[in-house]
């Protein structure tokens, strides 16, 4: 049965829809427009309707309502179309990602958690399939996410409620800083699993404004207090990880005024880490330089307003040519490797 919340229907969104049903495994939504009246209804079990509302709409409007409707449900809805004299009817569903189903190119996801974001932002989420279904259906069939993100362990970084995504969906990989220190091992190896054995073709770095990793980093190049060098050996390994993010701190220091404050300089810091770490992913594996050479693979950055809610894609990285180029080089200079 579905349980039903109705609210007004003076603007049509799919989010009012996607909230008031609690549906066991396929949702199915039917709007029924007339010249008239504007209703939606619930099919659920199959030969049972039960009407939420209506509310009487102008000829001129109804076309547009549904147009709108269909956007706000995205490019992972199915729709279904038919018309019955004055009435249209359109049907939704939604699928549960399994491994049963085909890979998504790294076009097709990006746009997808573009749509995604733009629902969270929006205060419209989708995400609504019952648990013990999609529980159940990912034990038996097995996962096939859409992409792997390398975010922040930052808390205020909600990386699959950002996207609008549900488990199955994204394969995520968190730190500190969304990093890849010294070729992190765990890092390398869950995205080359992620990209080979799930067949997943969309990598994201996504760091975030006002990151304390970051912020840390700058202090140790650009703060009032700046430490002096120690050895490796007598630092914790708090300080070693912070050191090995001051590379991005130095290069957006270089790039702004002597008299940029740690702000300014981790904001650009926050931008310039998430290029370093794809070139990082990209340096110490073979494996991922291969598949996104041959196509079959991309890496974007990312940065998530935490104020906001928005995500701002980046793309690739600016010198991607050069880096998947590496082997080439290193073969010509062998004492390098």
């Amino acid at each position: 049965r579905a349980l039903v919340a109705v609210h007004s229907l003076s603007c049509i969104n799919a989010h009012l829809l996607a909230t008031s049903l609690h549906l066991q495994g396929t949702r199915r939504v039917r709007s029924h427009i007339s010249s008239r009246r504007l209703a939606f209804s619930i099919l659920w079990p199959p030969n049972t309707s039960r009407c939420l509302s209506t509310r009487p709409i102008s000829s001129s409007t109804r076309m547009m309502q549904l147009f709108d409707l269909k956007c706000c449900l995205g490019s992972e809805s199915n729709e279904t179309m038919q018309m019955h004299d004055d009435t249209m009817e359109l049907t939704v569903s939604f699928r549960i990602r399994t491994a049963r189903g085909q890979p998504v190119s790294a076009e097709e996801a990006l746009v997808m958690l573009a749509e995604g974001n733009a629902r969270y932002v929006g205060g419209r989420p989708l995400r609504v399939t019952n648990p013990v279904v999609l529980r159940t259906a990912l034990a038996e069939q097995g996962q096939n996410p859409l992409a792997v993100v390398v975010g922040c362990a930052d808390s205020c970084c909600p990386i699959e409620t950002a996207f609008d995504a549900q488990a199955g969906d994204i394969f995520v990989l968190r730190n500190a800083g969304n990093s890849c220190p010294c070729g992190d091992g765990s890092i390398v190896g869950s995205v080359e699993y992620a990209a080979g054995a799930l067949g997943t073709r969309l990598l994201v770095v996504m760091g975030h404004t006002k990151c304390g990793a970051m912020v840390s980093a700058s202090k140790l190049v650009v703060g009032p207090d700046t430490p002096p060098e120690t050895s490796a050996q007598c630092r914790s390994v708090l300080e070693q990880y912070l050191s090995d993010l001051t590379p991005a701190a130095k290069e957006a220091a270089s790039q702004l005024d002597a008299s940029a404050s740690v702000e300014e300089v981790a904001a650009e810091a926050i931008r310039i880490n998430v290029f370093r770490t794809i070139r990082l992913l990209l340096e110490c594996s073979a494996t991922l330089r291969e598949k996104v050479r041959n196509g079959g693979f991309e890496m974007h950055g990312a940065i998530y307003d935490i104020e906001t809610g928005e995500i701002k894609f980046l793309g690739q990285h600016p010198s991607l040519e050069m880096l998947l180029n590496l082997d080439k080089f290193l073969g010509q200079h062998p004492s390098l490797e």
